[in-house]
């Protein structure tokens, strides 16, 4: 059991709900998102930080001794707790071991149920001495986005009944109630100068790793189906906001990641699905393709070709999605490669039960395999028809087409082109840590996610490494080489390794969002990055037990 992690690592505990606590090894946050107690007031959204954390103190017969420490404006750490820690332990829950003096020590253990909003914390004295500990709770009430500063609005007062004490610091807000083997003295201060939503796109994509790689089939159909009632002209929200503001549909994909992952669940475990869950998932199926056909918001429609189009000015509706202002940087109008391999795929997964989608799908596939095929550099154009002209073909070398050999049901290409797309994304993105997002020799190209904003929104599709891609470019890999045993054993050699040494690296137990195009891959973003960690499993799940080719 490892206990020598970096300090700056951090860990993340959830509670089911929406809610979670996390932090740094070493207790000292440096997020917004860093907090002992983050609630969803409105499960599985709606979170408020309710408790940011605490300050703990040892008092014993040769003084005061921190073992806690907070990061003040101007990179001010205080106090100096975080210098006496010697041991962390991520398993089963974060455990920190601290040194007081020669031969004291105290051990502190943070533990979040599921299915309540709530954390625990322990602290257990190991030496002969005796020892007093005082615990500081700092109190909140913001937006888990906002920050929270002295206001003369906040109400100390607390209510003690028994083991047990509340606060309610602002009207509306959840009520904060501690109980204890200890006693409450109340001593009221202010500290001063003290991530991601529900996304539809990412949740549809981390599902088939987090709980249909990992035989959670209950989770993954509840998932699916409290989804179903969102389809709106075919299309799922890209993103919930947290207050109840009308939902986002920026998103031509989302909607037909639904449809591969209903079809994954329903052909890997149908026995947890009852006659009235599959009517509702194939319903939603048949509205989503209805919807595209017939043509949907944001230009999104069905070619005479059979093939996808999609895209307005302004606006970003594939996952490269980053927007500074009203600058997309890359906007993909026209037919995005990802976007026809998802297409198709839900096409055929849709002709299962409706014959009318076949036919679509065949003659898309045939205009697909007569368009996007770039001879020149022997792989997939990126997007063709931009813009919506005609004829007109963005050749960047991307890692979106690994779509049409891996990562979805169907392969789009067979034998020589395939393993042609598989060898040049594998020459030029691939990198220990995923794939790149674009390679290195095109113009843009950003070797590091860094600076303001502007920069960093600038890099983030144009070489930034996704790791959440390794899942399809290994699953190609594999489907080009047959799925033999003996490409899924160099595999699992070569490509698992420097995933299973990043856990350790940034999110304990975690794969991060980004990380930078070039080495060392400094781990960027989102450090507890679902879709990331999904794709790993569903990764361990094709190298352990490989699948049959086609």
């Amino acid at each position: 059991m490892r206990t020598n992690f970096d300090p700056n690592a951090e860990w993340l505990e959830t509670d089911g709900l929406g809610g979670f606590a996390s932090g740094t090894v070493s207790g000292i946050r440096t997020r917004r998102y860093h907090a002992l107690l983050l609630a969803a007031t409105t499960p599985p959204s709606g979170r408020m930080v309710i408790v940011n954390g605490f300050d703990a103190r040892v008092q014993t017969s040769e003084g005061t001794f921190p073992i806690s420490s907070q990061r003040y404006h101007s990179e001010v750490i205080h106090p100096d707790g975080s210098s006496r820690l010697i041991a962390f332990r991520p398993e089963l829950w974060p455990r920190w071991t601290y040194q007081i003096s020669e031969g004291l020590f105290v051990e502190q253990e943070i533990f979040v149920p599921q299915g309540v909003s709530a954390a625990v914390l322990r602290w257990r004295l190991k030496g002969d001495a005796e020892a007093l500990l005082k615990v500081r709770p700092f109190l909140s009430g913001r937006d888990f986005h906002g920050t929270h500063h002295e206001n003369a609005t906040l109400n100390f007062a607390a209510e003690v009944a028994g083991d047990r004490v509340t606060w309610n610091p602002y009207p509306g807000v959840l009520r904060v109630t501690a109980r204890s083997n200890g006693r409450y003295t109340p001593e009221p201060d202010w500290y001063r100068n003290p991530w991601f939503g529900d996304w539809g796109r990412d949740t549809f994509v981390a599902l088939r790793g987090l709980c249909l790689a990992t035989g959670r089939f209950e989770d993954a159909r509840d998932i699916l189906v409290e989804w179903t009632w969102a389809v709106s002209e075919g299309m799922l929200p890209n993103r919930f906001p947290d207050k109840g503001e009308t939902p986002e549909f920026n998103s031509v994909d989302a909607s037909l990641w639904v449809v591969v992952a209903s079809h994954e669940l329903l052909s890997t475990a149908p026995d947890v699905c009852s006659v009235d869950h599959i009517e509702k998932i194939r319903s939603a199926i048949e509205a989503i393709l209805s919807g595209y056909s017939q043509g949907t918001r944001f230009g999104i429609r069905l070619d005479e070709s059979g093939l996808l189009a999609c895209g307005v000015p302004g606006v970003q509706l594939t996952w490269m999605d980053a927007k500074v202002g009203d600058w997309v940087v890359t906007p993909r109008i026209g037919k995005p490669v990802e976007v026809q391999a998802l297409w198709l795929n839900a096409l055929l997964i849709g002709a299962e039960h409706n014959s009318h989608w076949q036919g679509l799908f065949d003659s898309g596939v045939e205009a697909f395999r007569s368009t996007f095929w770039n001879e020149s550099r022997r792989c997939l154009f990126d997007v063709i028809d931009c813009d919506h002209r005609k004829g007109t073909r963005d050749a960047s070398l991307r890692p979106n087409q690994i779509f049409a050999v891996g990562g979805l049901p169907a392969c789009l290409l067979e034998g020589e082109p395939a393993r042609a797309v598989v060898d040049t994304v594998e020459a030029s993105l691939l990198t220990p840590k995923g794939l790149r997002s674009l390679a290195p020799q095109e113009p843009n190209y950003g070797a590091r996610y860094e600076g303001d904003v502007v920069h960093r929104d600038g890099s983030y599709h144009q070489g930034t490494v996704w790791p959440w891609l390794i899942g399809p470019f290994v699953e190609a890999w594999l489907r080009v080489r047959g799925n033999s045993p003996a490409a899924a054993h160099e595999a699992r050699n070569r490509f698992l390794p420097p995933l299973y040494e990043h856990l350790n690296e940034a999110g304990i137990g975690h794969i991060s969002e980004i990380t930078d195009a070039e080495a060392p891959h400094t781990p960027r973003g989102c450090p507890f990055q679902a879709w990331s960690l999904g794709e790993l499993l569903r990764l361990e799940h094709m190298v352990l037990r490989p699948q049959p080719a086609g």
